[in-house]
């Protein structure tokens, strides 16, 4: 199964970087079905991808948090729109090609909108350690403050010393 997992990241991981250059596919789900593959076929390229500056900050937010950055979803919804736009202004098309780039748009900007959003104000405490089961040598006594997950000073994954781990 691993050489079918990695041909399968290879290919989303191509959709991925064509739907970062056409306004009509989105780059986001790709991008998450080629971790997943990669995970499953690849720990090295996995840890890669994670840790790489492009891809490495909306991956983590997802697998640690299952959430996108506000930012993110605006920039995708806004370069889409844009691009929209400009091939429906510019570009000399019939009337179903037209139609057909709106509908695919409008699906690419629900997949994009419906996305969870990650809330940075607002920061998940760890509920095995707050309030809960315990008393002594327990995980965490009634009233008792927990770790909370946080954003790093660059503000692109948790620290480490905060770190939950992923849910599954």
């Amino acid at each position: 199964m691993r050489p079918l997992y990695l041909i399968l990241a290879g290919l989303f991981f191509a959709l991925a970087i064509a739907g970062a250059v056409l306004p009509v596919l989105p780059m986001t789900p790709f991008l998450l079905l080629t971790s997943a593959c990669l995970v499953r076929s690849s720990p090295r390229l996995h840890a890669k991808l994670r840790n790489s500056k492009l891809f490495g900050p909306l991956l983590r937010d997802w697998e640690e948090r299952r959430a996108v950055r506000r930012e993110v979803k605006w920039a995708a919804a806004a370069t889409m729109l844009i691009a929209v736009t400009a091939t429906l202004v510019f570009a000399d098309r019939s009337l179903p090609v037209q139609l057909a780039t709106v509908g695919l748009a409008a699906i690419g900007l629900t997949v994009i909108l419906r996305l969870r959003t990650l809330d940075e104000s607002s920061r998940p405490v760890d509920v095995r350690r707050v309030g809960g089961v315990g008393g002594p040598g327990g995980l965490g006594g009634p009233g008792e403050a927990g770790d909370v997950a946080t954003l790093d000073d660059a503000g692109d994954s948790l620290s480490p010393r905060d770190r939950l781990p992923p849910t599954r």
